[in-house]
């Protein structure tokens, strides 16, 4: 049974994107007979120098973003869906302003997009998505102790303007987007599924409690779908502690250069030497939670 929280607001501690975007009959999760032309990894990730990045471009809630029924993979100028998007990669330390990266990537009609030859020197690199009426989003990809010269498997997040102002809604924000900046958060366990009852946190500081709007602060996603509802309502038995729901999501706004970590029970799991970037949410997957 769940219980409204105390602080609505308190915290603990790769966008929701297109809401017309027509996706994927079923869902992520929906079964089939036989896989379908986005379920492989395009045979255009590898790498001649360098090292490539590969992976799938979601929705909040987990719906990868694709145009059903399409003719073709190859996305069209101007298209609609995921061709609305413009992927671009940087090293991370040198991403400092929500513009496109030097290193310009693909995208097709599956939503799966690629960056290619990317300089495998660098150790974590951003690979950047924009479109109309979306915040930059950003997922960060550690490169240098990649096993492979192709990095398969990558997630990443869209996310519209209007659901910012969505999720401000639901957050009590009195009215426009929750934030413009910030990190996407998914707690992970050892195992790599999602983990529950995490608390954001950083650097050696306790758990996150500010309401939002005043940093650093924390809100959670409800229920298994990640980055998709705010939840308001925590579970017994502690009701008035906010922390992970089953997907193991987070948004928090921390406005200086960190270590973002999650707490659960006496244990941390940490993603070092983060930095904010003005206008862009930035999602990272945190392990060992």
């Amino acid at each position: 049974m769940k219980a409204l929280a105390f602080l609505a607001l308190a915290g603990c501690a790769q966008v929701l994107g297109l809401d017309e975007t027509r996706f994927e009959s079923g869902g992520p999760d929906a079964a089939s007979d036989a896989a379908g032309p986005c379920d492989e990894v395009p045979a255009s990730c590898m790498s001649t120098i360098g090292r490539s990045l590969c992976g799938q471009l979601y929705a909040p809630g987990g719906a990868p973003i694709r145009i059903e029924n399409a003719a073709s993979l190859q996305c069209l100028p101007n298209g609609e869906g995921p061709c609305q998007f413009t992927v671009t990669a940087i090293a991370y330390d040198q991403y400092t302003t929500a513009a496109p990266g030097p290193v310009i990537g693909s995208i097709d009609t599956c939503g799966r997009w690629q960056i290619n030859d990317f300089d495998s020197t660098v150790a974590r690199a951003a690979v950047l998505f924009d479109a109309p009426n979306h915040i930059q989003t950003a997922a960060l990809v550690d490169v240098d102790t990649a096993s492979a010269d192709a990095v398969t498997g990558l997630r990443s997040y869209a996310v519209s303007t209007d659901r910012l102002v969505t999720w401000g809604g639901q957050a009590g924000v009195l009215e426009g987007p929750i934030a413009s900046t910030g990190y996407l958060i998914e707690y992970r366990t050892r195992a790599g599924t999602p983990s529950r009852d995490v608390r954001v946190t950083y650097n050696n500081e306790g758990p996150l409690t500010n309401p939002v709007g005043t940093a650093p602060w924390a809100v959670y996603f409800d229920g298994t779908e990640e980055f998709g509802t705010i939840a308001t309502t925590f579970d017994e038995p502690m009701p008035t502690v906010p922390r992970t729901d089953p997907s193991g999501t987070a948004l928090t706004v921390i406005e200086t250069e960190i270590d973002v970590k999650g707490v659960r029970g006496g244990a941390r799991c940490t993603a070092p030497d983060l930095h904010q970037v003005p206008g862009a949410l930035i999602y990272v997957a945190i392990l060992g939670c």
